[in-house]
Formats: C-alpha cells, sequence, structure tokens
C-alpha cells in the first residue's frame, strides 16, 4: 500500500532518498511514498520544527507536505516497554534508552504528567499512524463509495420501473380496451428504441476508429516517450525504472481508452433515452456498461504464460589464450556494461512489441464491447416486450389486479 523511506531528521538533506525517487521507484510509486524522518528526540522542539519546515521545503515537489513526517523509533520503543510493565530501571539498562529517557523523566515531573504519556507523545507515532491509516484507507472508500452508487441506480432503475407497472395495471382495472393498446405501443416503441442503440452504436464505433483519432496520437507519444528514456539510461537502476514508468504507461492508456469507451457510450444512451422518454413516456431498459467494458478488456489484453526453451544469454563467453599457453579451464566474467546494453536491447524489443500492438487491440476492445452492448441490449429489450405480451394475454378480474397493485407498491 505504501512506500515509507526512512531518513535521520538530521542532516535533513539527503542525496540518498532524492536518488531513490528519481533512480529507482516508478512513476506511479510516488504516489504511495511517505518520507518518515527519524531521531526527532534528541534535538529540542523548536529545532525539529525548523528542520521539519526544511524538510518539507526541499522535498515539496517530489511528496506532498502532509506525507513527510517525523517521529523518534526509540522512544516508541520505551513507550512499547512501559505499556509492557518494564520498569524505568530495566529500560535504563540499555544506553541508548538511558540517554535518551532523562530529559522526559524530568518533563513528566514538571508537568505532573505519566511518564508513559509523555513518552508516547514526544515520540510522534500516533500523528504518522494517523496519516498511514487515512492513506490506507481512502482506496477501499472510493470503491465502497461507487459500490453503492451503483445500488442506488440499481433500485431507481427498479422504482421506475414498478411505477410504470402500476402505471398500466391502473389502466387495465379501468379498461382493458385501452390496456392492450398501451401494450401494443410500449410494444412498437421499444423496438424503435432498439433501432436508436444500433445507430448509437455505429455512432461510437465511427468516432473511435481512423488513424487520425486521438487515442492513435497517444499510442504515437508513448512511441516518441519511452524508448528515448530507455536508450539514455547510464544504469541498469535508471532503464529498469524507466520500464517500470513505460509499463505503467500503457496500462494507463489502456485504462483510459476504455473508460473513455464507457463514458462515450453511456453519455450517448443518456442523451438518446432522455428525449425518447419524454416522447414516448415509458422506462427504458438499461444495462451495465462497466460489466461490458471489463469483459471485452480482458478478452483483448487476456496475459497467458508462454514457455520456451532456455538459452545461455548471450553475453556470457568465454576467454582462451593461445600462443604458447595451455587452456586448463574456463571462467565466466561479469561485464556490467555488457548487461546495462542488453538489457536495454530486450526491454526496447518487448515495448515496441506491445506499443506497436496497441491499435489493433484497441479495435478488438472496441468490436467486442458494441458487440456485447448490442447483444445485452436487444435481449433486455425482448425480455421487456415479452413481459408486455404475457400480461396483455394474463386475464385477471378487478380484485386480482387490485392486488396485484398491491404486491407492487411493496415492492
Amino acid at each position: 500500500n505504501a512506500i515509507l523511506f526512512v531518513h535521520p531528521i538530521k542532516p535533513v538533506e539527503s542525496e540518498s532518498f532524492k536518488k531513490f525517487v528519481d533512480q529507482q521507484i516508478s512513476n506511479r510509486s510516488r504516489d504511495t511514498l511517505f518520507l518518515i524522518l527519524t531521531h526527532s528526540g534528541l534535538y529540542p522542539n523548536d529545532e525539529v520544527e525548523r528542520l521539519h519546515a526544511e524538510a518539507k521545503r526541499l522535498y515539496g515537489n517530489i511528496i506532498t507536505e502532509d506525507r513527510i513526517l517525523v517521529v523518534d523509533s526509540l522512544l516508541r520503543l520505551i513507550h512499547c516497554d512501559l505499556s509492557n510493565n518494564v520498569s524505568v530501571q530495566e529500560i535504563r539498562k540499555s544506553e541508548k534508552k538511558k540517554k535518551i529517557l532523562a530529559a522526559y523523566k524530568d518533563q513528566a515531573e514538571d508537568e505532573q504528567r505519566e511518564l508513559i504519556d509523555v513518552v508516547y507523545e514526544a515520540s510522534r507515532f500516533e500523528t504518522m499512524i494517523k496519516k498511514i491509516n487515512e492513506f490506507s484507507t481512502k482506496a477501499p472508500n472510493l470503491q465502497l463509495q461507487e459500490i453503492l452508487e451503483k445500488i442506488k441506480s440499481g433500485y431507481e432503475n427498479q422504482e421506475e420501473r414498478y411505477s410504470n407497472h402500476i402505471e398500466l395495471k391502473e389502466i387495465e382495472k379501468k379498461d382493458p380496451q385501452l390496456f392492450a393498446q398501451e401494450i401494443n405501443r410500449i410494444h412498437n416503441a421499444l423496438e424503435e428504441y432498439k433501432l436508436l442503440t444500433q445507430q448509437t452504436k455505429e455512432d461510437v464505433k465511427t468516432a473511435y476508429s481512423g488513424r487520425d483519432s486521438s487515442w492513435q496520437m497517444s499510442i504515437e507519444a508513448l512511441k516518441a516517450r519511452y524508448p528515448e528514456l530507455i536508450s539514455s539510461g547510464d544504469s541498469i537502476e535508471i532503464v529498469r525504472k524507466h520500464v517500470k514508468d513505460a509499463a505503467d504507461a500503457i496500462a494507463d492508456l489502456v485504462q483510459a481508452f476504455s473508460r473513455d469507451l464507457t463514458k462515450r457510450l453511456h453519455e450517448a444512451l443518456e442523451k438518446v433515452g432522455k428525449t425518447f422518454k419524454d416522447q414516448h413516456k415509458i422506462s427504458i431498459p438499461v444495462i451495465d456498461l462497466d460489466a461490458l467494458e471489463q469483459k471485452s478488456k480482458d478478452k483483448a489484453f487476456k496475459e497467458e504464460k508462454i514457455y520456451k526453451d532456455r538459452e545461455e544469454p548471450w553475453w556470457k563467453f568465454w576467454w582462451w589464450f593461445r600462443d604458447k599457453k595451455e587452456l586448463v579451464g574456463t571462467e565466466q566474467k561479469y561485464d556490467e556494461n555488457l548487461h546495462l546494453d542488453s538489457l536495454k536491447q530486450e526491454a526496447l524489443k518487448e515495448y515496441y512489441e506491445i506499443v506497436n500492438a496497441l491499435p489493433n487491440k484497441f479495435k478488438e476492445v472496441l468490436n467486442d464491447y458494441l458487440e456485447y452492448f448490442s447483444k445485452e441490449m436487444t435481449s433486455v429489450i425482448t425480455v421487456r416486450q415479452r413481459e408486455l405480451e404475457a400480461e396483455k394475454r394474463k386475464k385477471q378480474s378487478n380484485e386480482q389486479i387490485i392486488a396485484e397493485i398491491q404486491e407492487i407498491k411493496k415492492k
């Protein structure tokens, strides 16, 4: 969930932290990064606050300020000892603990507070734990919110359908002949809506096709950016970081493409549906576009394990000596530059294979998605039409109709 980079608060400037961020962790991982400055108990409060502010100034462009935190781990360990009923005398047997504990023992006596409370407060762990907990619950909370919205939308759709059903039964109660006409009207309107959704499908397909589409331009941008970064990397760590960033960028583009497709189709259906509902006074069938999106994306980007015969890496080579020297054995020598060059070549080969395949993969997603959409929409409309025909054939007395209306109201 998170990366915690721990560093002494003094000196606050850290080349190792900058190098770690610049050369080792991927851009996406920056979003999960915390900088924990420790050993704060060794310095007065005003000095700690000054160093904390300086760290925020130095690293504010790398990491958000609320994730630059100050703690003292030794004080937290002393707090754990006190919580486990270890005596102060026993704690003082450790020279490190004895040295730092003295000042806080005096503070506790001066302020007439419990030593355990003073030590825990000075450790500053409460603030850090709170921040990490807030971070770790953020993603699940957003997911729960999305699920809640889905459930809410489903209930709204059900409520609309029940209301329409009640209206239909009220017509049947008053005038059976008008009821049959109303069912025919709705049946024909649904047939018309089916044609409209097919047209919507074709419009969306046209919008996403062609070499000049924004998605093709995004793919070209990927081709231009990451091969240059991978080729210019001067260490294995930097190349590995750029490869990870490139993989994340491709994954993000795939996600953005499928999300945009769902958004575009949803907006088009909403526009068509609103006009249609106003004109025809019926509730229109809805389908789960998110589920179709995931299904079509999974199919196109399905991962398969591929096995092949193991081969010796080509950078393993052997030296042998001639010129009056007898060959007595062989030795494998590791060459870092050779390793780096090979890594770049393999990474670029793999990257181009994936990025060059994207246009066809996007086309697959688009075609499968719209095909699933067409079948699903036809299916739900057909089911609705059959239900209406069943209603028309069902002969009920007024008492039975009234009882059915009451049951629908309960639902």
